[in-house]
Parts: structure tokens; C-alpha cells; sequence
């Protein structure tokens, strides 16, 4: 129900509203009826109540508690009075709580300030409206009964306003010094000291926060019974009982639940609405009767707990925590965990019974719009909290080069005129007369309404992050699915609007219709003492009423409907929770709340995608025809440059990624679950086993004692022959049952509530396959995004390839334009080559000089003459021209005689040995490598000729060494001849 409600009027006169198409009527008596309340809820007695007059409430309300009828009647109207008189008080701190938060003062000054100026401006529109009235209501587009209606009813309304008196504008409150200076007080000793902290043994034990209003929370008891005596083993009826958050977690005493002792045959189950460590070490306390906070991991400790360490001890509670103190806020959460604490793992010696200590992600929804407050909430409180703390691990350069940063940043913003969230809170608050809003005072006074509605709805969810969120140990807050896999991210706003399902459920032009996200929410199950569960998981923020979404009315919904041997103990109970944790979020039946359809949705998505592949295929081969129509047309090149876009294919690939990616972070979370479902299925064969091997034991003793109730009378002792006799006695029960040593009717009795049955393991067995099955469910979702994935990225790679022929086919036609042009540049060379020389002689006759006169005398030369100069010498020079550049042959045999002549030359005349001596070098022969050039023998011979006349001394010198040794030769070989 609404948190807020505003009377403008005390109203005997009909209010005045604007109709809206399919959203509400108007009743005979001038009422609205809204038609989007479910049919279930229309004879609802509390929205009955909130939907009437305000004069008609009291009535309505004494009707209810003065009813006639029946005993049955009666008790139903007063526990519906009962709800109402709940919701009121509730209403009621609400409004007290939010006016005394300073945090919601601006909000509260800005709604007076436009109540007033809509009181003010109907004030003076008074008389206006009542001259335009006829006319206003002619232009209307009313039926025939409508006008007249519409002008009583406006009549009414202006005569009221005539009651009301003209009120100031309310100024937002100047601070006198002394407030001030309290002020900077508190901001000086708010900020980090540079003293060392104190050790943890010697820190000053901290005081934690109690709740007095248990910001609107309740912890829910449910109990559990065998009721029905054909099925004495099952538990098929419960009982539920609310209590105040306050009383359970910080009383002690017998008002307390947790404290009471649990019943025989009965099964007690609480539930604690948030993830507040906190609030669980409180819980648990009180359970073993314990003053918190206290010591659990030194036994030393004066504060020691010693039943409360079984459970809060570092192995199976603070060690769990993930995330660390620099990280952000969303990295909190606990490890998916499902521990056994038995008499061989318990901190301390204690009772023989097995406890289960369970942490389980489970997938859960949220709108964006909530979400987005809750982040601007936290982000608030996490920058505000990191002004205060002290930085004591960080060094004094760290710290300088940190405060060097933000003196850059604070210069950057002045610079580029961009604001923190802060300084617009300041320049908000120093705005005196805001400027008038384009939708007049009366409708800047409804979006105030719902703007303070907004905040009233969500104000209990804002305060427990305020007192919560930065304790020791600390809240856990909720998280999208972004954030609980990329935890490092100290933002994840682009992503999580970047979510399959926001993008699917996005608002668009439908107002009604709300964008919703993926969360990651938490389960924390006790299972203690074989009878009694303690377990806590968020709710979703604001005040959802009725939430059909909920896990815990799932829970509650399911025990409304229990079967025979469905739950025969505690753990049948557990599975029940875990298996609506885990079902929640993918329960098959139609939603009637505004639960987001998950696979329904990541299935259109993905044929969105799929047909879309389709259509880039059917397009891609389509163009690729064009293309090949076209390759000989002149605009092939701005054709294939079009066709080729992969803009389109890449928002595809990218959008089939995003999908992906979501998949496989929800089966990550599916397998966490199945691994926990594994594990407490583990633990329960492990029980039955040993259940097991004590059921011959417990055969004999029933088989013993069947004997000796036939053989002897009833209470005789046994004799001396017998010696298990005495150790057998037979009482009866008050039902009449024979009770043998606590065997009642071949049952123990002792054992029948700690056993585990085959039904139980069955149980967790089919827990575990429909977690299974539903993680099946997803990676076949990921495996056919998978595959249209690789298609898309085949369609990339055609293109590319496609690109590349297209490439090699532009580059080959560039090739021919480029041998075109070629041949014209040849052509356009032997034309010059041709007329040049003709020209040139020509310019050179040309020229007015003595030197040219004619043969036989006379001032000028004959033309046939000229002729025959100037064509011989142009004949030669064009065939020269032409040879040289057409004749490689040519050309080598010039650089042959060039390169033989220059070197013969320059051996010759000493000029080499000269250019050597002056760079100091000492003369050696050519290079022998041959280097690349005009591949022909000629070259070859060339270099064979230059080496040999480089190489002449050398030569010289070798024919006379020669020489010598011929000589000395035939001189020795003469002397041989002569002995």
C-alpha cells in the first residue's frame, strides 16, 4: 500500500481528477475504481480501506470491528480491522522516521514549498476560472450527462478554494555561526587522524546499533507440526507468527522466539530479510542464549562464546567473506559454502548433533529504476566513507601522490565546468528561489508527490545501507549479475544497462511497463539441533506488496500444499528452501507479478539474432551477384566499398557476445548451486549410512524384547540364565503405546527425528537434477549462441576474403590502366625523340647568322640545303635515341667500350694508384662478387676485363716470380746432371 498520503482538502467535495484511458472509472458516488487491481485483490478490506474518502474511512473501519455474523464472520473482520490498525502505525513511524533523517530535508522543504505555491496560485486563479468556466467546459469533449457534472464539480472545488488563506513561501534555513561552528566540528573529527590504530585486543569494543523501528522488517516464525495421524512421520501443517526485528535479535528473555525451546514433533524455521552478518551472530546468540558481540576465535578471550564459535568461528563465518576492505562494495559476498559441523569439527566440546552451515547464490530480479537508487545510495555512502576512514597501510608518498591526483582532478573540473554528485547537492541547497517548472504548480506539485513517495517507499532499504553497510562486519548489499562477476569494477552502470534482459524489458513508449534487471541475491541457511533453521536472504527494495516473486512466500506457498512424506525432518525442509532459492527466478508458470520471463526472453534475443544472421547472409550472397554483374562496370569500386560494410554484422556479434556472456555467468551460478546440492547430499548418505548400521542393533533389541513380553508377565524380574533381561523395561505411553527401552511400536522414538530416510535422499537427488536440468537449459542457450556466433564470424571472414579478391581484382585493373598509360608515355617519348633533333636543327637554322650562308655565295641558305643537314643529323640522333632506349644489347656494348676504356685509362695513366696513395689505402684488386645488374654474358666479360686490368701488376709480379722459379729449376736439374 502507499507509504504517503496528502490531504489538500477535508473534503465533503468530490475530487478533482483527469481520467486516464483504461485506468480508472468513476463510480455513482464519484470515486475511483482502478481497474488494474487483480480481481483476487478487489475485495481486499486494506485497499478497500485506502481506496475511499478520507471522511468514509472511520466509518468503514467501525463497521469492520462492530460486524455481525457468525463467530467465524466476526473473527475475520477483526483480524482485517487488525491489518489496518497494523499499516497505520506502520504508515505512521514511517513518516516520523523519514522526517527526522537529515538526509530528507531538502526533500520535504522542496514538496512544502510546492504545496504552497499550488495553494497560492489557485488562489489567485480563482476568479479566472470561474469566468472561463462555461467556456472551458463547451470545449471539452464530454457526454451528454458530463458538462453538467463537470461543472458542479468545479463549482465545488472553487468555492473551497475561497476557504484557504495566501501563505509565504517557505526559504531554506540560514545557519546561525554557532551552528556552523558545530559544523566544522564534526567535520574535523569526522576526518582520518594520523595516529597509529590500536591492536584489536586493545580496540574498545564496539557498540552496535539497535534498531528501535526495525526499519519496518519483521522476522518470520514458522512452525511445523504432524498433524496428521495416518502419516505420523510427516509434517503437514505449519503455523507462521511475525515479530518484530527488534525483539528477536536484541531481547532476551521469553518474549523472545529464538530463545523458547523447540517443541516435541515440531520444526521451527525463522527467517531474517537481509544479508547482515550482524544481525546473524545476534540471531545465533540468542539462539544458544549468549550476550553478543563477543569473541569467537580465542578461546582466551573473556568475551569467548562458546557455543556461538561453532558456527561464528573464523573456519566457517568471517574466512567465507569475500571481498576485502579497499575492494567495492558489491565484491562482498560470502563463498558458496555448505559445511558440516559435527561433534569432530566443532570449535568446542557440545552436543552430539550435526549442523549445516549453508552460503548459496541464487538469480533473483529488480527494476532499474530501484537499482539505480540503490547504486546512487551506495556510491554516496562509499565516497563519504572514504573521506573519514584513515588510510593507515598506505605510505606517506602514496598518500602525496594520491592528494596530487586530486588536486588534478579538481582542477580539471574547474576547467571543464563538470560537477560531483556533491556539488550539486550544494548548489542545490544554495538555490533560493528555484526557477518555475515548464508543467505548472500543480504539476510540479504531483511530481513531488511521487517523488516523495519514491522516497518514502524506499527510505527503510536507504537506512540500513546507512547504518549497515560500512559496520563489522558489514551488510551485504545486492548485486546485478554484472557485478557478481566482474566484482573489480568499481562501476558497472554502462553494463548492467548494457543486460539482456533491461534491453528486452526496456520501458520505450509504454509507461506502464517496467525495465527490469538480473540480480544476485544470497541464501544464508542454519540447520541447527536436527529441528531447527535460521536462514536470511534479501528482499527487493521498496515495499512490494503483495510480491508473488518473493522467495519466502514461494516458501510459504509450497507449504500450503505439502504432501505425505514430503517433509519427515528438518533437512526435507532445507531442500525445500534451497530448491525455491534455485527456482525462483525460472519458475515455468506464468508470472502474475512483473518477473522477468528469462529464458523466454534470452530465446527471442537469440532468434532476433539468428534471423538477422540469416538476412546478413541472404544479403551478403545477393551483393556478391551484384558484384559480379557489375565487375565490369565503371562503379564497381563505390559498389564493392558499400556491399562490404561489416557495421551491421558487428552489432550482431557484439550483441550474440553480450548474450553469451550472461549465460555462462548464470550457469556459473547454477553449478555453484549444484555443487552445494552435491555436498548436502553427501552429507546426508553419510548420516543414513551410519543410520543404517545401527538398525540390526536396534532389530535384536526389538526381536529381544518381542520375546520376553511373550514368555514372562509384565514387570518379573528376569533370571540369572537370561542376562538381557533386566536391562529391558516395558512402560506404556498415555496414548496407550507399549514403550520398550524408547522403542515405541518397533519406532525409537529418540532416533525417528534425526534420522535421515530414503525419501530425504531422493529428495536431495531431484533438487539436484532439476538444478541440472536448468543448467542444462542454459548451455544449450549458450551453445546455440555459441554457434551463431562462429557463423557470424564466418560472414566476417567471407567478407574479408571477398575484400581481398576485390583488392586483387582493383589492383590488376590499376595494373592495366598503368600499362595503358605506359604505352601513351611511350608513345608521347618516341614522338619527342622524333620532332626534338628536327626542333632543335631547326631552331639552330633558325638563327639569324653569317655562318650560314649559302655554298655558292649569298645571305641565305637554300632550303634543300637546310634539308639535307638537318634530316641526316636528326636520322642519326633519333636512331641513337631509339637504340638506346629500346636495345639492352646496345646498351651493354656502350657500357662495355665505356667501362674497358675508362679503366684501361685510369691504370694506365697511374691515376688509380694515385687516388689509393692519397686515402691511404693500400691498392687491391676489384671485388669479385658479382653484383646484380643487366643479366648478359657481356657484363660478365666486362668485370672479367676490368679485374684483369686492375690485377696487371699483380700479374706482372707473379709471371716474373714464375719465371724465377723456372729458372732456379733448371739450374738445379743442370747440377744434377753435371754430379
Amino acid at each position: 500500500m502507499p507509504a504517503f498520503c496528502t490531504r489538500t482538502m477535508p473534503s465533503k467535495i468530490p475530487e478533482v481528477v483527469t481520467e486516464a484511458e483504461g485506468t480508472a472509472v468513476v463510480s455513482s458516488e464519484g470515486d475511483f475504481v482502478p481497474l488494474d487491481i487483480p480481481d483476487r485483490l478487489q475485495d481486499d478490506p486494506l485497499i478497500e480501506y485506502f481506496r475511499i474518502r478520507y471522511e468514509k474511512r472511520e466509518s468503514y473501519l467501525s463497521k469492520l470491528r462492530n460486524a455481525e455474523g457468525t463467530e467465524d464472520q466476526k473473527k475475520k473482520k477483526d483480524i482485517e480491522a487488525n491489518r489496518i490498525d497494523t499499516e497505520l502505525d506502520r504508515i505512521k513511524t514511517l513518516r516520523s522516521s523519514f522526517a527526522t533523517t537529515p538526509e530528507n530535508k531538502r526533500v520535504i522543504r522542496d514538496f512544502d514549498r510546492c504545496r504552497t505555491q499550488w495553494k497560492n496560485h489557485a488562489i489567485a486563479s480563482r476568479h479566472k476560472n470561474l469566468k472561463t468556466l462555461e467556456k472551458r467546459v463547451e470545449d471539452m469533449d464530454l457526454e451528454k450527462d458530463e458538462p453538467l457534472r463537470r461543472k458542479i464539480w468545479e463549482l465545488r472545488i472553487l468555492n473551497e478554494v475561497t476557504e484557504w488563506k495566501e501563505t509565504q513561501l517557505p526559504t531554506v534555513p540560514k545557519y546561525s555561526e554557532d551552528e556552523k561552528q558545530m559544523q566544522e566540528k564534526d567535520q574535523k573529527e569526522a576526518k582520518p587522524s594520523n595516529k597509529k590504530p590500536r591492536r584489536k585486543s586493545d580496540a574498545p569494543k564496539e557498540k552496535r546499533l539497535r534498531p528501535m523501528d526495525s526499519y519496518g522488517l519483521t522476522v518470520t516464525k514458522i512452525t511445523l507440526r504432524k498433524s496428521n495421524k495416518k502419516f505420523s512421520s510427516s509434517f503437514m501443517s505449519y503455523d507462521i507468527k511475525k515479530y518484530p526485528l527488534d525483539q528477536c535479535l536484541f531481547e532476551d528473555g521469553p518474549k523472545n522466539p529464538l530463545t523458547e525451546k523447540c517443541e516435541l514433533d515440531t520444526i521451527r524455521y525463522f527467517h531474517i530479510p537481509a544479508n547482515n552478518m550482524q544481525w546473524i551472530e545476534e540471531a545465533i546468540g540468542r539462539y544458544y542464549g549468549e550476550k553478543t558481540p563477543g569473541e569467537y576465535n580465542y578461546r582466551q578471550s573473556i568475551d569467548y562464546l562458546k557455543k556461538s564459535s561453532d558456527l561464528l568461528c573464523r573456519e566457517f563465518w568471517t574466512s567465507k567473506q569475500h571481498g576485502g576492505t579497499y575492494d567495492p562494495v558489491h565484491a562482498r559476498h560470502m563463498r558458496a559454502n555448505c559445511s558440516c559441523i559435527t561433534t569432530e569439527t566443532k570449535c568446542s566440546d557440545g552436543r552430539p548433533t550435526n549442523n549445516l552451515v549453508i552460503f548459496m547464490p541464487y538469480l533473483h530480479w529488480e527494476s532499474h529504476k530501484r537499482r539505480k537508487k540503490m547504486a546512487e545510495e551506495t556510491a554516496k555512502l562509499t565516497q563519504k566513507h572514504q573521506e573519514t576512514r584513515s588510510h593507515v597501510t598506505e605510505t606517506p608518498n602514496a598518500e602525496f601522490m594520491k592528494t596530487v591526483a586530486q588536486i588534478k582532478i579538481d582542477h580539471a573540473r574547474a576547467l571543464t565546468g563538470y560537477s560531483t554528485l556533491a556539488d550539486s547537492e550544494k548548489k542545490e541547497e544554495k538555490a533560493q528561489d528555484p526557477k518555475p517548472s515548464k508543467y505548472g504548480p500543480l504539476g510540479e506539485y504531483l511530481l513531488h508527490i511521487a517523488k516523495l513517495y519514491d522516497a518514502m517507499d524506499i527510505e527503510p532499504d536507504v537506512r540500513l545501507l546507512r547504518d549497515y553497510l560500512f559496520q563489522n562486519p558489514p551488510l551485504h548489499s545486492r548485486r546485478t549479475l554484472d557485478q557478481s562477476y566482474y566484482w573489480k569494477l568499481a562501476n558497472t552502470d554502462a553494463r548492467d544497462q548494457d543486460q539482456v534482459v533491461y534491453r528486452e524489458t526496456k520501458e520505450g513508449k509504454n509507461i506502464a511497463r517496467t525495465t527490469r534487471v538480473v540480480m544476485v541475491d544470497q541464501l544464508w541457511m542454519y540447520i541447527l539441533d536436527d529441528n531447527t533453521i535460521i536462514t536470511s536472504f534479501p528482499r527487493r527494495w521498496g515495499r512490494n506488496k503483495p510480491d508473488h516473486s518473493g522467495v519466502h512466500k514461494g516458501i510459504r506457498a509450497r507449504l500450503n500444499h505439502l504432501r505425505a512424506q514430503q517433509i519427515q525432518s528438518v533437512y526435507d525442509l532445507g531442500l525445500l528452501i534451497l530448491n525455491q532459492c534455485s527456482t525462483v527466478f525460472f519458475d515455468l508458470t506464468k508470472p502474475v507479478d512483473e518477473r522477468p520471463e528469462v529464458i523466454d526472453i534470452f530465446s527471442n534475443a537469440l532468434s532476433h539474432v539468428s534471423g538477422m544472421k540469416t538476412m546478413a547472409y541472404e544479403t551478403f550472397w545477393r551483393h556478391l551477384d551484384k558484384l559480379n554483374a557489375t565487375d565490369r562496370h565503371l562503379g564497381f569500386e563505390a559498389t564493392a566499398r558499400s556491399y562490404l560494410n561489416i557495421n551491421p554484422e558487428g552489432e550482431l556479434l557484439k550483441e550474440v557476445h553480450d548474450i553469451i556472456e550472461e549465460l555462462r555467468m548464470m550457469a556459473r551460478i547454477y553449478t555453484q548451486q549444484l555443487n552445494i546440492i552435491e555436498d548436502f547430499s553427501g552429507h546426508l548418505e553419510k548420516w543414513h549410512q551410519e543410520d543404517e548400521k545401527k538398525w540390526p542393533e536396534d532389530m535384536i533389541d526389538i526381536i529381544l524384547e518381542i520375546k520376553n513380553h511373550l514368555l514372562k508377565p509384565a514387570n518379573q524380574p528376569h533370571s540369572a540364565e537370561d542376562p538381557l533381561g533386566p536391562q529391558h523395561n516395558h512402560s506404556p505411553t498415555p496414548k496407550g503405546d507399549l514403550v520398550t527401552n524408547g522403542v515405541q511400536n518397533g519406532h525409537n522414538t529418540e532416533t525417528d527425528a534425526k534420522a535421515i530416510s530414503d525419501n530425504t535422499i531422493k529428495f536431495a537427488k531431484r533438487v539436484g537434477n532439476e538444478i541440472r536440468l536448468r543448467r542444462q537449459e542454459l548451455q544449450n542457450l549458450e551453445e546455440h549462441s555459441t554457434a551463431v556466433s562462429d557463423q557470424l564470424n564466418h560472414l566476417l571472414s567471407l567478407k574479408q576474403q571477398h575484400a581481398s579478391i576485390i583488392e586483387a581484382k582493383l589492383a590488376l585493373k590499376r595494373a592495366d590502366e598503368s600499362v595503358t598509360q605506359g604505352r601513351s608515355i611511350m608513345l608521347f617519348t618516341i614522338v619527342t625523340i622524333i620532332f626534338l633533333p628536327l626542333s632543335f636543327m631547326t631552331s639552330v637554322f633558325g638563327m639569324n647568322s653569317s655562318g650560314f650562308d649559302a655554298p655558292g655565295g649569298g645571305n641565305s641558305m637554300s632550303l634543300q640545303h637546310q634539308f639535307k643537314l638537318i634530316f641526316p643529323i636528326s636520322f642519326g640522333v633519333i636512331v641513337v635515341s631509339i637504340s638506346l632506349a629500346f636495345s639492352p644489347w646496345i646498351r651493354s656494348i656502350i657500357a662495355f667500350v665505356t667501362h674497358i676504356t675508362f679503366a684501361s685509362l685510369i691504370e694506365y695513366t697511374k691515376v688509380r694508384h694515385a687516388w689509393l696513395w692519397c686515402i691511404r689505402k693500400r691498392p687491391r684488386a676489384p671485388d669479385k662478387r658479382i653484383r646484380h645488374h643487366t643479366a648478359d654474358a657481356l657484363y660478365l666479360n666486362k668485370q672479367d676485363i676490368v679485374r684483369k686490368i686492375y690485377s696487371r701488376k699483380e700479374r706482372a709480379e707473379a709471371m716474373r716470380s714464375k719465371a724465377e722459379a723456372m729458372r732456379l729449376d733448371e739450374r738445379r736439374d743442370g747440377g744434377d746432371s753435371m754430379v
